[in-house]
């Protein structure tokens, strides 16, 4: 039997690729891909095909990010839409670098909900810089860039500033903050930011 589409005569023996291609591209697949540079890689990939493939706004490729467990499409190969699942992770304990401590009843954890990731607690400065990354949050639950979190008030009246970074480390900075905390300062944890 000869392969052919809907654009050609059954029994043609010499179908064409684009028609061939236009016809699965009518029936959309959700690629499953690691993370952000998986979708570089799936672009890349429909690119070296014969013909070539990009995305268009009448064809748009889909993605399924398995690190955030959302579905991703373009339409022109830049800009990335997520259509968050409806995921939610429930409180995950966070893991406390040797400068910072757990103050009692205030368990430093975050939650992801959708595309959305809550950080709560509150943390003790021990030692070592009080610029030092205080935890780093799970795999996939990292912002894309480094985003300002919140501006909390310290035990000993320093507002300083907790910023978190693509690399999913959360930390205080020296730059934007009143005055140094004195040894033994807690810090509040409170702040949240959109995953995409």
């Amino acid at each position: 039997m000869a392969l052919y589409t809907p654009n050609e005569a059954p029994g043609s023996t010499a179908p064409s690729r684009a028609n061939i291609w236009a016809e699965i591209r009518k029936h959309s697949q959700i690629v499953p891909i690691a993370n952000a540079a998986g979708r570089t890689a799936l672009l890349a990939s429909l690119a070296g095909l014969t013909p070539p493939v990009t995305p268009t706004p009448a064809s748009p490729v889909w993605a399924y990010r398995q690190d955030t467990q959302a579905i991703e499409s373009t339409t022109d190969g830049a800009t990335w839409a997520t259509w968050a699942a409806d995921v939610d992770s429930g409180w995950i304990d966070l893991t406390l670098t040797a400068q910072w401590a757990a103050v009692a009843g205030y368990t430093p954890r975050v939650r992801r909900v959708g595309g959305l990731v809550r950080v709560e607690g509150m943390v003790k400065w021990v030692s070592g810089a009080f610029d030092s990354p205080i935890a780093t949050v799970p795999a996939g639950l990292a912002p894309s860039g480094s985003i300002f979190v919140s501006t909390p008030v310290t035990s000993d009246s320093k507002v300083v500033s907790l910023t978190i970074g693509a690399s999913g480390a959360l930390m205080t900075t020296a730059y934007y903050r009143t005055a140094s905390p004195t040894a033994g300062a807690n810090v509040p944890l409170l702040g949240s930011w959109l995953l995409g």
